[in-house]
């Protein structure tokens, strides 16, 4: 069961996160709702599935035009709805018995992990891994932090670092499983890898080619994209000298060696910083209040100038391929269908 209803550009502007899946279809999510519009977000239906229980905090990941998952808060508990036709219809179900918070993210409509938020405080963070190989029906544990700081009994046999906070997961098969974070007392980048499908851990960050400056000044690494054998990870580091510098590093063997690109270094004040790769040669990067593209996976880039530079609002950007993408900003939408080389805002 799902309430769709026409929702205003206004409501539209208040979204959270935007999914561009194709040249005219978005998701947009807010805390209390999902979205969907299928002529380039000039309007908009509200596909909220109809909860059977009052639900807080939403965060939504859509996948592709038919398939979106929703995680939210209710009465202790973390739940999941899920969508395989565009919102028209939600199934509903109970993601963990307890937990502060979820995500989710989905390499094809069936293979996804979740994240699940169990405490954090004082540069600490306690969550449990979650897969699932069937769409979001059924979920297994696979692994979790460890029961070092926060003692509750849903994290013994974790081996994951409790150290503030991972970022990303990916499962690159049934064997190989890579995490990323950042670590904010810590001065050494937050990556492991499994090669058991994720029962078992390892420090991973000695075969990324990092120099000794870099690993000081390590901020955070993400995995923008990933597909069969080939992996992208972003690192971002800060120094008084050198902030939000970015490096990408491709590895065309799943994760087992590891090729670097160009320093991204915009020589300006750290602000939100966000890369997304549309395939494994093109991408984007929001770095320093600029927008940049690649060609090259990360081996080299190219400033675009765009209207919205060093936009204080600025909060995502998303692309559907190389050509269709969108800017989320505080108070407007910004469309392009040339990769970024001219912009048109989307008036209320």
């Amino acid at each position: 069961m799902t309430f769709i209803l026409t929702a205003s550009l206004a409501q539209a502007q208040e979204f959270n996160s935007i999914r561009m899946v194709s040249d005219q279809q978005v998701w947009g999510f807010t805390r209390g709702g999902a979205y969907f519009s299928e002529d380039a977000a000039q309007t908009w239906k509200q596909v909220t599935p109809a909860f059977t229980e009052q639900v807080t905090a939403l965060q939504g990941f859509a996948l592709d035009a038919k398939h979106a998952w929703l995680t939210g808060q209710g009465d202790g508990k973390v739940l999941l709805a899920f969508t395989q036709d565009a919102g028209q219809n939600w199934t509903q179900l109970k993601l963990y018995e307890q937990g502060q918070g979820a995500w989710v993210q989905f390499r094809d409509p069936q293979n996804g992990f979740a994240v699940i938020g169990m405490d954090a405080g004082m540069s600490h963070q306690a969550f449990i891994l979650l897969k699932t190989s069937n769409g979001g029906v059924t979920w297994q544990k696979v692994n979790s932090s460890k029961n070092d700081y926060f003692k509750t009994p849903e994290l013994q046999g974790g081996n994951l670092p409790d150290i503030c906070c991972i970022t990303d997961a990916l499962f690159v098969n049934d064997k190989t499983v890579l995490v990323t974070g950042g670590y904010t007392p810590i001065e050494k980048p937050y990556f492991f890898r499994s090669n058991n499908g994720g029962k078992t851990f390892v420090a991973a960050s000695s075969i990324l080619p990092l120099n000794a400056t870099e690993r000081k000044s390590f901020s955070r690494l993400e995995i923008p994209y990933a597909k069969g054998d080939v992996v992208l990870v972003v690192g971002t580091f800060s120094t008084p000298e050198q902030p939000s510098v970015l490096v990408t590093f491709l590895s065309q063997d799943g994760g087992k060696s590891w090729v670097r690109g160009e320093k991204l270094n915009p020589r300006s004040q750290p602000q939100r910083t966000q890369v997304l790769f549309t395939d494994a040669k093109n991408g984007f990067t929001w770095l320093g209040g600029k927008l940049y593209k690649t060609s090259t996976a990360g081996q080299t880039w190219h400033e675009i100038k765009v209207p919205f530079e060093n936009a204080a609002g600025f909060k995502q950007i998303t692309f559907a391929d190389p050509r269709n993408g969108m800017a989320l900003l505080d108070t407007s939408l910004w469309i392009t269908g040339n990769g970024g080389e001219s912009w048109q805002e989307i008036k209320r």
